[in-house]
């Protein structure tokens, strides 16, 4: 029954998605339909939103959810595909089947925030220290100055596939410890990380930004993280994300077909490129 109720929920935004698409056409706007990445949603409706005050003849809607930003492109469900990750190379090869002529555009960047308990002593490790944690080649935390306790590893589940493609092959190169207890969301992490005092997750920052507006920052420990033992040790913010100056940072990626895109796609496609932050001289 939960599941025919999550399916029903499903159909219910998608038809309203095609029921806004085709009431923009009627009214003689441009409509330009975003789809992809649940972690990009919130960053490609701000820009849909500041676009549309400059462009009121054109209307964006933002739809995030699995990461099926591709499939939805390919089958011409939408104009633009959100990734939280880069095209693959079947990916690509797919497109070419289909006919489709891809543009890339890196948008925007996000950060993975590594949690604690808030009782941990320990408030930094290095990238190398987050690999071999998640690995699971380190297995207690007085290996890395914390408590003399075993490490609980949380990870997030299945529908958060561009998170932990960028997670375990940038940043660990390699698999998730066996014994790592999976999460269905990032919430579920965090929750957890704040009730086991052993225990060590991973999560976004907006998952945190979100934490902050609600008062519950103190909750969890973000940690901050060094890019190599003589590194300075950079806390995850959406400025130190933004800037390059943390080093467990991914980019987020726009991909529209230059062959089937209309002018409202493309000046919004160019307008989330534009609004790219400024990295640091070093990246």
């Amino acid at each position: 029954m939960k599941q025919r109720i999550v399916l029903a929920v499903i159909g219910i935004c998608f038809t309203m998605l095609a029921g806004q698409h085709a009431l923009a056409q009627d009214q003689g706007k441009e409509s330009v339909r975003v789809r992809g990445s649940e972690s990009m949603a919130r960053l490609a409706d701000g820009f849909a939103q500041d676009f549309m005050k400059d462009h009121p003849q054109s209307s964006v809607i933002v739809s995030g959810g699995m990461d099926a930003g591709f499939q939805a492109l390919f089958n011409k469900e939408c104009e633009v595909a959100m990734a939280s990750r880069k095209i693959k190379a079947e990916e690509k090869e797919e497109a070419v089947k289909k006919g489709l002529d891809l543009e890339e555009k890196i948008v925007g960047w996000g950060g993975i925030v590594i949690l604690a308990h808030p009782s941990n002593p320990l408030n930094e490790l290095t990238v190398d220290q987050v690999r071999k944690i998640f690995t699971g080649e380190t297995s207690n935390w007085s290996q890395v100055g914390g408590p003399n306790e075993a490490i609980a590893v949380l990870a997030v589940g299945e529908n958060r596939p561009g998170t932990i493609e960028f997670f375990t092959e940038q940043v660990l190169k390699a698999p998730i410890a066996q014994g790592a207890v999976s999460k269905k969301h990032f919430r579920s992490i965090i929750a957890a990380a704040s009730e086991q005092p052993n225990a060590t997750g991973y999560a976004r920052v907006r998952n945190m930004e979100d934490l902050k507006e609600k008062g519950l920052e103190s909750k969890v420990k973000a940690l901050a993280i060094k890019k190599t033992e003589n590194s300075p040790a950079v806390m995850p913010t959406r400025e130190t994300v933004n800037n390059g100056s943390y080093p467990i940072t991914r980019p987020y990626y726009m991909y529209m077909d230059r062959k089937t895109a209309g002018q409202a796609t493309k000046s919004y496609f160019d307008f989330c490129g534009n609004k790219l932050p400024k990295r640091l001289a070093s990246e």
